[in-house]
């Protein structure tokens, strides 16, 4: 979708419901001390956008001397360099100067589809009452033998009305959408959640969640996708893990400590889905599973997320 002519034709209106223009949106990119990775981030969103589209780097890195990059030279670009730490922060950095009411979001290690910009403006337009959108995130090849690449898959397409059909397994941030105004209006995301922040993790399932509790719908399709390059060893995959468990954990012992009981049913969708699929790989292989460090990170995120106080009208930890 560019304006010299190439990638997805954005006049394309698919049966049931979309839109038929290129689409208004901000694209949200946070970022911080990986320019190498950002740079190439950067250039495959440049390489689809057109007038419309507004790209938004909050760029958190450390290195006082870095110079200006080039890409934020183009017009579309808006730089903004932050002292601040932690991707929840970065974020409602870019939604607060957002231009556009539709903020699409990708992390700085990944890639856009040509059409994925346009196929997240066609699910939110099919989905008028979606207030988030998650769409796939695909994980790039590399040697299974020496580490992997995590990966986001959805599973169907659907619209979620209600935190009883909302599965925290489905659907990050690195390839999502929402509606600025509707997410403003519950406070942002929690900035003690996600990466660089005192719980690590979570901050898109608490976002889902408090926005499912706002009467709001969200959204997951399998249509608008990213390719993910960010290559983990497998010594790394135990601490990846367990710092996933910490924030949803937390996320979930902060809204059932604020009275939201509705979510006790994806507390234990997050509990099932973390132990089961280990203890039945260990049980078929005939060994013990091996799980205690993930009970010991749902219970400590849980136990401080049910001591933290918590603001009752956006949900969000004081």
């Amino acid at each position: 979708m560019s304006a010299s002519g190439g990638g997805v034709d954005p006049r394309r209106n698919e049966t049931g419901g979309g839109i038929d223009h290129a689409p208004s949106v901000s694209v949200v990119i946070c970022t911080r001390d990986r320019s190498d990775d950002l740079e190439r981030a950067v250039r495959s969103i440049l390489d689809v956008s057109t007038d419309t589209t507004e790209l938004i780097v909050i760029d958190q890195t450390v290195d006082a001397g870095r110079g200006r990059p080039s890409w934020a030279d183009d017009p579309r670009v808006r730089w903004l360099p932050s002292a601040t730490t932690g991707l929840s922060r970065a974020r409602n950095i870019g939604l607060a100067e957002a231009r556009h009411e539709i903020v699409l979001m990708t992390d700085d290690d990944c890639t856009v589809r040509p059409d994925w910009m346009i196929e997240m403006a066609h699910v939110f337009a099919r989905h008028p009452t979606a207030a988030a959108v998650f769409g796939t995130v695909d994980a790039t090849p590399c040697d299974d033998a020496t580490g992997f690449v995590p990966a986001g898959p959805i599973r169907r397409s659907r619209l979620i009305r209600s935190v009883s059909r909302y599965d925290p397994g489905e659907g990050i941030g690195a390839c999502s959408g929402f509606r600025r105004s509707a997410v403003l209006g519950i406070g942002g995301f929690d900035e003690l959640l996600g990466a660089g922040s005192q719980f690590r993790s979570g901050e898109e399932i608490d976002v889902a969640l408090r926005l499912l509790l706002a009467g709001h719908h969200v959204a997951v399709s399998t249509r608008p996708s990213v390719l993910h390059h960010g290559f983990r060893t497998h010594d790394d995959a135990r601490t990846l893990i367990r710092g996933y468990m910490l924030g949803s954990a937390a996320c979930h012992g902060k809204l059932l400590r604020a009275g939201a009981l509705a979510v006790s049913v994806t507390w234990f969708r997050t509990i099932w889905a973390s132990l089961a699929p280990p203890t039945r790989s260990a049980l078929a292989a005939r060994r013990l599973p091996r799980i205690a460090g993930r009970i010991a990170a749902l219970a400590r995120g849980f136990a401080a997320g049910l001591r933290q106080p918590v603001d009752r009208t956006t949900l969000r930890f004081r």
